[in-house]
């Protein structure tokens, strides 16, 4: 691509935590590539965005926030070559955030790279993630319930979330890249993406870093139980603290892992989104940097017994919670 802006939305639970830390670990060398990440510091994209959306997709009131969008896009018409805005909440976006950020860009072009990932790993991901943001008592069924109606998943329906930005910007502008299955090594979807930015990724620090990976079962279960007890005294800031320090504990536990699986029954209804998403991006005209396949659902996605999260005992739980304590005091004292 040429100068101008690079719009990546998202949506959540797309590799756009894995995709951000390489890109701000890297961002100097990226810069010798005449490609600018415009931002003072690794949250200031998800600030900015939470402040060109109002607030509307985050719970919590960011004085932090004010201007930030508006600090963004300065930098961005300062440079003279191609600049990379990247946070997933853009994807959120209604008709009117959408049409502030077309007009806080103009006159520089731009162009939109929507992730697509198969709804059989988006879901369990982004129930997990509602969990871990203060919101604990919606069971997963009843989540998937609100899933699977014309007005679910707002955000993550790709036919739709294209359409919204190709009204704005132009059928041309927009972009699809497609997430690779888990199976898959992380690199391939770096690849996919640097192409459609416009970088070389040879070379770049790729060491493992943070990629904001699901969490198990019994770690689900267990932040419910953490959530319910917290959420009345601490503020967003301090949440969020709580579950920076937690949620990596829990990653590390040594034990068997227990993955939150799609209930067989949804099977149905998966593939009917994975058609429907494969078709309207096909008819959309949009490029895209991978393989549309990898939207359909797998047979490792789904469950063989449905039980899901109601089969974890509080026993489990329990050892869990020991286990993630024992981790903690530990480290504490290495």
């Amino acid at each position: 691509m040429s100068a101008g802006v690079v719009l990546h939305i998202g949506p959540p639970k797309t590799g756009s935590t894995y995709l951000q830390n390489i890109v701000w670990r890297n961002r100097d060398a990226l810069r010798r590539q005449g490609l600018e990440y415009p931002a003072a510091h690794d949250n200031e994209h998800f600030l900015a965005a939470y402040d060109v959306q109002g607030g509307a997709f985050v719970h919590a009131d960011l004085p932090e926030a004010a201007g930030t969008w508006e600090q963004v896009v300065a930098r961005v018409h300062n440079y003279p070559g191609r600049s990379l805005i990247s946070h997933e909440i853009l994807a959120l976006s209604r008709p009117r955030h959408i049409q502030r950020i077309l007009e806080s860009l103009h006159p520089a072009p731009v162009d939109v790279v929507v992730m697509g990932r198969c709804l059989a790993d988006v879901l369990p991901s982004t129930y997990q993630e509602k969990v871990k943001q203060r919101d604990p008592d919606v069971s997963w069924p009843d989540f998937l319930g609100n899933c699977d109606r014309p007005d679910g998943m707002w955000g993550h329906r790709l036919g739709p979330l294209v359409e919204r930005w190709q009204a704005a910007f132009g059928a041309q502008h927009v972009h699809v890249v497609t997430v690779p299955p888990r199976a898959v090594p992380r690199r391939r979807l770096l690849d996919r993406f640097a192409r459609v930015v416009g970088f070389e990724a040879a070379g770049l620090d790729v060491r493992p870093a943070d990629t904001n990976d699901s969490l198990d079962m019994l770690d689900v279960v267990l932040l419910q139980h953490v959530v319910r007890r917290t959420r009345a005294t601490l503020s967003w800031h301090e949440h969020r603290d709580l579950m920076s320090r937690l949620v990596p504990v829990l990653r590390t536990a040594d034990r068997p892992r227990q993955r939150l699986l799609m209930p067989a029954s949804a099977r149905r209804w998966m593939k009917r989104e994975a058609a429907e998403s494969i078709r309207a991006v096909s008819e959309s005209g949009c490029r895209v940097y991978g393989d549309l396949a990898d939207l359909l659902p797998r047979a490792e996605c789904f469950s063989s017994t449905g039980s899901g999260l109601a089969a974890v005992s509080t026993a489990e739980v329990l050892e869990a919670a020991v286990d993630a304590l024992l981790t903690t005091a530990f480290r504490a004292d290495s």
